[in-house]
């Protein structure tokens, strides 16, 4: 955590800058197999886990763009 730490110090004070073409990737597709239930659904302090890690990169500043990528239903 401690790179992750850096760089939300380092967006805070205004030192990154979103940069053209610099994306962000928010893998979001796996089965869940152990869990039983699809994980990033799962309540985690009031909100949904996928929206803590949506709500953390966004929160970085760095990204000019995020992409989420998700499993297709069958």
């Amino acid at each position: 955590m401690e790179g992750l730490d850096t760089l939300m110090a380092l967006s805070a004070a205004g030192v990154l800058r979103p940069r053209s073409g610099v994306f962000a990737v928010v893998l979001a597709a796996g089965l869940s197999r152990r869990m039983g239930f699809n994980k990033l659904l799962a309540p985690l302090c009031g909100k949904r886990v996928l929206w803590h890690v949506l709500e953390l990169v966004a929160g970085l500043r760095v990204f000019w763009r995020v992409r989420l990528l998700l499993r297709t239903a069958r």
